[in-house]
């Protein structure tokens, strides 16, 4: 069995599935603000370095990657929540 499944199966024994569900909210949530911030238009347009067409591109992935991400999630998650989680996360 992959190592990774057992440490997880191993967690939810030990700490209860709540936690698990917490962390597992935390990681996605640390993808999607990952994924946000390079949906911002300095980060999209590399500070003006590349092509509006290349810049384009480059948002039709990246928002395939969060589309992805969504149903790895199981529900839709937009930026406005991403950013509250993360003010939340940075006062603590």
């Amino acid at each position: 069995m992959d190592k990774l499944l057992l440490d997880v199966l191993q967690d939810i024994s030990t700490n209860g599935l709540k936690k698990m569900d917490k962390q597992i909210f935390d990681e996605h949530m640390i993808w999607f603000s990952m994924l946000s911030n390079a949906l911002s238009p300095e980060n999209l347009y590399c500070d003006g370095e590349i092509s509006h067409a290349a810049a384009k591109k480059k948002y039709r992935k990246l928002k395939a990657e969060w589309k992805e991400l969504e149903k790895s999630f199981g529900r839709k998650v937009d930026e406005d929540e991403v950013w509250k989680w993360e003010s939340k996360r940075k006062r603590k």
